[in-house]
């Protein structure tokens, strides 16, 4: 495990300081995307405890602004797998 640890990169690091300061997450995908999604804020819940909630990114329009609402500075993580979904989800 120390090994695995060490080879995490700074930005990784930096993001995963960034997210343990939240009480909220919320991870959006397309497609089998929204497959990672699930499994990534399980994981996400397994491992830190922290609220995390997956969603699909079609769904954005009520939940993450529903969220947001409550919350204004929860972060919300996009997984985009291919050049399709990302010219889709940069328009959102």
């Amino acid at each position: 495990m120390r090994l695995v640890l060490e080879q995490v990169n700074d930005f990784t690091k930096r993001i995963a300081k960034e997210l343990k300061l939240h009480k909220h997450i919320m991870l959006f995908g397309e497609g089998l995307g929204e497959a990672v999604a699930q499994e990534g804020a399980l994981k996400m819940k397994e491992l830190t405890y922290i609220h995390c909630q997956a969603f699909s990114a079609s769904e954005i329009a009520t939940s993450f602004y529903s969220y947001a609402k409550m919350n204004p500075l929860t972060p919300a993580i996009f997984i985009v797998l291919d050049s399709d979904t990302n010219a889709k989800n940069l328009m959102l």
